[in-house]
């Protein structure tokens, strides 16, 4: 027959099934946007926008989401008032024009030392 050999000594080969049953495929998580019509929310993580995200919430600020708040307020002067503009836009530090400023001193700190007392009465 066709895409076969013939003759004397010829070893029949075995042939590969044609159709192999596949494995179900595993159930795939529920989307984001699974209810939402003509919306397509990408889930992957954006490494571009990974280097602005912070770690942990900067110092004066308590909880997440009254930092993201005070982030939300516009600083432009469209949006605020001049007095506002000008007091949310006022440097911490004022200086004269060629004032000199001091740099700062290294002062030598050393690490506070743990008592033994926390550990012994762990221990009992």
């Amino acid at each position: 027959g066709w895409g076969s050999w013939g003759g004397e000594g010829v070893v029949a080969r075995r042939r590969r099934p044609q159709f192999q049953a596949k494995p179900e495929p595993k159930p795939k998580p529920e989307r984001k946007d699974s209810a939402l019509k003509n919306v397509i929310i990408n889930e992957k993580r954006d490494r571009k926008a990974a280097k602005y995200m912070l770690e942990k919430v900067p110092f004066p600020y308590m909880s997440r989401e009254q930092y993201e708040r005070t982030i939300r307020n516009p600083l432009g002067r469209e949006w605020n008032t001049f007095q506002a503009h000008t007091h949310l836009t006022t440097p911490a530090v004022v200086t004269k024009v060629g004032a000199i400023i001091e740099p700062i001193t290294f002062t030598q700190v050393t690490p506070n030392k743990v008592s033994n007392k926390g550990k012994d009465s762990a221990k009992a």
